[in-house]
């Protein structure tokens, strides 16, 4: 059994499928940490409103322009490339690799935590729980426009089939 195309389901039609792909055009941006505030002696957290603005966007984008949700307890293969935007202060010569790919990006933010952001924006709305995700590609790179590619599907490997 495939994920279900949410798109079309509503007109009577769900047809399976094994793998998606989007492009979101927006900056990347990393999942903040939570912020802890004590209240009557109790400690509580929250999420900073900028994560949740970002990853609420993420998870609508998603939503009206693939609408693809995975069933619960299939294994997935996710990969994710975070196109980074190129400083203003580079030269030509230097905003050129970027272009071409030859200029990694070796700086801030993190992978890890702009993945963070991503996989917690599609709980619910691409698959049921993060923890179906059983192989992982990330990378991230300069970008003339930034931008995130996600590609999701079935890790058949892991089925044992």
């Amino acid at each position: 059994m495939g994920a279900v195309d949410l798109t079309t389901a509503g007109r009577g039609q769900s047809l399976p499928t094994d793998e998606v792909s989007i492009e979101i055009p927006i900056e990347p941006k990393p999942k903040l940490r939570p912020r802890f505030h004590i209240q009557r002696g109790r400690i509580s957290t929250s999420t900073p409103l900028e994560t949740k603005a970002y990853e609420s966007f993420i998870a609508d984008y998603y939503g009206y322009n693939c609408g693809t949700k995975f069933e619960k307890g299939e294994p997935l293969e996710v990969n994710l490339f975070f196109g980074m935007p190129i400083p203003a202060s580079f030269s030509k010569k230097k905003h050129k690799l970027c272009v071409n790919g030859q200029q990694p990006h070796i700086v801030k933010p993190d992978v890890d935590n702009l993945t963070k952001a991503i996989l917690d924006a599609l709980n619910q709305v691409a698959w049921n729980d993060d923890a179906q995700i059983t192989k992982m590609n990330i990378s991230k790179g300069y970008a003339e426009e930034p931008h995130i590619n996600i590609r999701i599907r079935k890790d058949i490997n892991s089925l044992g089939e």
